[in-house]
């Protein structure tokens, strides 16, 4: 049994063990109920911050309370599948940028 200090990592670490895994779960952001990772409703992009690992997400048992969230602090709401895309795609995208400033640097 692992824990993750949150979704961000959760996902990372998910994608490591694929495979190897009998489950994954999560806790719901408002209620902090424990809930089916694969299940779950994932926001990213959002103006709140938790003070945790970025890009950071925030996990939902419901839709609907996602989508409400995202109303009075943006942010967009993806699936399990979609938030691990949208993580790497997210990480990989700020890792090309970090190194394109550093070789600007280094000029």
């Amino acid at each position: 049994m692992e824990k993750a200090c949150c979704a961000h990592c959760g996902l990372l670490r998910y994608r490591q063990m694929e495979g190897k895994l009998s489950q994954a779960i999560c806790h719901d952001f408002l209620s902090d109920v424990t809930i089916d990772a694969h299940m779950a409703w994932y926001v990213m992009h959002t103006s709140i911050d938790i003070n945790c690992c970025t890009p950071q997400i925030l996990t939902f048992k419901q839709e609907g309370h996602a989508k409400q969230f995202i109303k009075g602090f943006g942010g967009a709401i993806y699936s399990f599948v979609e938030a691990m895309e949208q993580l790497l795609q997210t990480m990989d995208a700020n890792r090309k940028s970090c190194h394109q400033v550093q070789k600007a640097t280094d000029s």
